[in-house]
């Protein structure tokens, strides 16, 4: 018979030492390896993505390219080129310097901040989880996520740039660094207009929390100015960086494009239609938005740092599905935001999956053509946003009572 005393010694001759000693580093630096595993398998499924030539590139990206090149790169700031913003233009007319590829310079200039977006919202899941693999994962869904993934390496958007500086402006809000987020939040704003849809959320913390000064709003036109530095030595005027933004509002004439909103519901997408309700709806979102806030005025909703990243997804989820000409890319932020709350509280959780799906649909629809019912996305959106509303704002008001209760309780001490 064989002596199991002897069995461990048995087994360790099977296995040489360096072997062993691989395998115990591999166990002991898991963690560091996760990181570097995901970033590389990351870059490898973007890699393979850099061919695909999208309508938007086709269309816009790659003439607009194509003359900041032929006009000299850094020259060609001194008048617009294309719909983006000067800090942007700049980025690009840098890269017509360098031995690249159009299109892969659009794609690596927004796949370097996919990874910077993933390191952000992990850094943000730990601070409130203080569990690194719980961070972990959040940086890999976020490097691994099908949106993110499409938007830059098929697309060749820049949607994460701005999201990941208005996800870091929201990082500094928490953290009571406000001189700081503004700045962040001035950088989101030089490169899209999107990052509007993150103010109304910060003027209502802004109005409960009474911790800054209304001044540090002036940070974000100046921080505007100051990235477009590049633009004004080349001739440009201080209104061409904000005119930019003026001139796009009427640039897309319809009540939907491609996002499943509210009035997906109600009519459908001719100029006529946005001619007639646009103020209505634009009217209805304030309406919506100020009743929300009141709310949780009147119910005395503490601004934790928990209920604020609650609020900031609920008011703009509420901007995206009640203000006209919203496109499917606008709902980028939305998403991110989602994946962070869903640590926060699970029971979000199958509602971010279920916005990952209907963003998944819609891309798929315009990339590459496969037909949605956007009708039925619109009912199933709505859905999702009154239940984000009630799961929230139901765990807002516990936390109120939670606080209102700990401090009855110091009083009676």
């Amino acid at each position: 018979m064989f002596k199991f005393t002897n069995e461990k010694k048995m087994d360790n001759k099977h296995i040489l030492k360096w072997e062993k000693q691989l395998l115990d580093w591999i166990e002991n630096n898991i963690f560091l390896l996760g990181i570097v595993f995901t970033i590389i398998l990351g870059f490898v499924v973007r890699y393979s993505l850099r061919g695909f030539v999208s309508l938007d590139s086709a269309d816009f990206l790659l003439p607009w390219y194509e003359e900041i090149e032929k006009s000299g790169g850094v020259k060609a700031l001194k008048y617009q080129v294309g719909n983006y913003n000067i800090l942007y233009q700049f980025l690009i007319a840098l890269m017509t310097y360098l031995p690249i590829e159009p299109l892969s310079a659009y794609k690596s200039l927004s796949c370097l901040f996919d990874y910077l977006l993933a390191g952000c919202l992990g850094a943000f899941v730990l601070l409130y989880t203080h569990d690194k693999w719980k961070g972990f994962l959040a940086f890999a869904l976020v490097v691994f996520s099908p949106l993110v993934i499409l938007n830059s390496s098929v697309w060749a958007q820049c949607d994460s740039i701005y999201v990941f500086f208005t996800v870091f402006s929201l990082f500094m809000l928490v953290k009571k660094k406000y001189v700081l987020s503004f700045i962040l939040l001035g950088i989101s704003f030089s490169f899209k207009l999107q990052a509007i849809f993150f103010v109304p959320a910060i003027l209502y913390i802004y109005f409960r929390k009474k911790e800054f000064s209304i001044f540090n709003f002036i940070i974000v036109p100046i921080v505007m100015c100051i990235s477009s530095i590049p633009g004004l030595i080349q001739g440009r005027s201080f209104m061409s960086i904000f005119s930019i933004y003026y001139e796009q509002q009427d640039t897309y004439k319809s009540m939907f494009m491609n996002y499943p909103s509210f009035w997906t519901l109600l009519c459908t997408g001719s100029e006529e239609n946005y001619q007639l309700l646009k103020g209505a709806a634009i009217i209805l979102t304030i309406v919506v938005l100020g009743g929300l806030m009141v709310w949780y005025t009147v119910q005395k909703i503490k601004m934790t740092n928990e209920n604020m990243i609650f609020l900031s997804l609920l008011l703009i989820y509420t901007v995206l599905f009640f203000l006209p000409a919203m496109h499917e890319r606008y709902s980028y932020g939305l998403e991110i935001l989602s994946i962070l709350v869903a640590f926060l509280n699970k029971k979000t959780l199958p509602l971010s999956i279920l916005l990952q799906c209907i963003s998944l649909f819609t891309y798929g629809n315009y990339l590459f053509g496969t037909g949605i019912n956007l009708v039925l996305l619109s009912v199933v959106n709505m859905g999702i946003y009154l239940m984000y509303v009630l799961i929230l704002t139901k765990q807002m008001s516990n936390s109120q009572q939670i606080s209102d209760a700990y401090s009855s309780a110091n009083r009676r001490k």
